[in-house]
């Protein structure tokens, strides 16, 4: 029987003809939490990769286990599956619910280590060609201009572009770190700097339109 309540119902006859009805009720009741399987609810540490400025519980719970006697089971995190956590530590909050209303709650730490790169220095560049998209427009970002993959979080460095006279034209703190159809054929001096305060490095970014129009 499945969980609820049901009616069970006799009709005993004898050779005879005689009748005989009898009925009950059978009530199954599902009050089992879930349980999580093995070690979900032990303190994590998620060391981020290169390039890498946060994860999700989602790609760290992925594989997440738990055992139920009956019933389908809802899972709920908090930050949520979807939010990014940065680097620290993050009480995180789990809680298991089945189809029949028990629930499992939790709590346990993450902490995220950040990516420390094996030199510790900057690299950019010295030069590279950029063709603008469709949109004309392009967000120039540390990525752009760093040679290698070894350095942590990119958002941890700050971008600043200078025209060919050495004015600024824009820079990541603001936003304006962008280039357009305005600057096609420019020159530009791309320098890349830890935003605390730390390494440099700069190169220089050609701004070009390569793409075919197409017909429509």
């Amino acid at each position: 029987f499945e969980v609820g309540t049901t009616t069970v119902q006799y009709l005993l006859e004898d050779a005879n003809g005689n009748l005989s009805f009898c009925s009950f009720e059978i009530t199954v009741e599902d009050i089992e939490d879930p349980a999580p399987a093995g070690t979900v609810c032990e303190d994590m540490v998620y060391q981020l990769g290169a390039g890498e400025c946060g994860v999700t519980m989602e790609a760290m719970m992925g594989g997440i286990l738990f055992n139920d006697n009956c019933g389908s089971l809802n899972m709920e995190f908090d930050p949520g599956m979807g939010q990014v956590m940065t680097e620290g530590d993050h009480i995180v909050t789990m809680t298991i619910t089945d189809g029949n209303g028990n629930d499992f709650s939790c709590n346990f730490v993450v902490t995220i280590l950040p990516y420390e790169g094996a030199s510790g220095s900057l690299t950019c560049s010295n030069q590279i060609n950029l063709s603008l998209g469709a949109d004309c427009m392009k967000t120039i970002t540390p990525d752009i201009m760093l040679a290698g993959s070894d350095y942590g979080c990119f958002d941890d460095f700050c971008v600043t572009l200078e025209d060919e006279w050495g004015n600024e034209i824009g820079n990541s703190q603001d936003g304006t770190n962008i280039v357009t159809e305005d600057h096609i054929g420019m020159n530009i001096k791309v320098e890349i700097c830890e935003c605390d305060g730390g390494n440099c490095c700069w190169g220089y970014l050609l701004v070009e339109h390569k793409l075919i129009p197409e017909v429509v």
